[in-house]
């Protein structure tokens, strides 16, 4: 794979610049680039997928990472306010797509709720609504409740003893659970629940 290091994050502008030049490039505010924290690895010149996008390019005038993809270039202060100049490789940069999902619901001494694309290593906290007016919350990242490096997971909560309101789970008729990681991201379900505690009409709600 083809990568350059030195790019860097500019505690001015809050741009990501190219940091391994003798000089540090024009800043939109104002005088040079100031670099601070990580040295950024990007790969460039390699086939784009579905999770990745091209046309990524070093701008020759204030040095900042910006993209070529569109008819105009952008206003560059290294420019006076003209186009960037773009130079050198074409990076592709890695993204991740989120649209979170609860996939599914399981009930036996215990729910389990499985869902994917949450944000990679979140601790996620499900918050439950009973029919009846009962409602409880688990901890964040309780029971190993943390999304995998692919945003899935798998989440038991017991359904006898946990703190908050107990109930038998032949008067649940139906309830709502909602998960949501550290970053905001959250999606719900609804379902109903039998006398036997199989579970019917399950329903995905939106996800945000």
């Amino acid at each position: 794979m083809s990568v350059q290091s030195s790019w860097q994050f500019c505690q001015k502008c809050y741009a990501l610049f190219y940091n391994g030049r003798s000089d540090q490039g024009a800043c939109a505010a104002g005088g040079a680039h100031s670099p601070h924290g990580d040295d950024f690895v990007l790969s460039h010149d390699i086939p784009i997928t579905s999770k990745s996008q091209a046309f990524w390019r070093f701008c020759q005038n204030c040095y900042a990472m910006f993209y070529a993809g569109r008819s105009d270039q952008g206003v560059c202060k290294g420019a006076a306010g003209g186009p960037h100049s773009a130079q050198g490789d074409n990076f592709v940069l890695s993204f991740i797509d989120l649209n979170p999902v609860i996939d599914n619901i399981q009930v036996t001494d215990e729910f389990v709720v499985t869902g994917s694309n949450f944000f990679p290593s979140d601790q996620l906290t499900l918050s439950y609504e009973l029919s009846g007016g009962s409602a409880f919350s688990t901890v964040p990242g309780s029971a190993g409740c943390v999304a995998a490096s692919d945003g899935s997971f798998s989440c038991p909560t017991p359904v006898q003893g946990y703190p908050g309101p107990d109930f038998e789970l032949g008067t649940v008729s139906s309830f709502g659970v909602t998960a949501r990681d550290q970053h905001g991201n959250y999606a719900l379900a609804s379902c109903q629940v039998d006398a036997e505690g199989s579970i019917v009409n399950f329903q995905k709600g939106q996800s945000a």
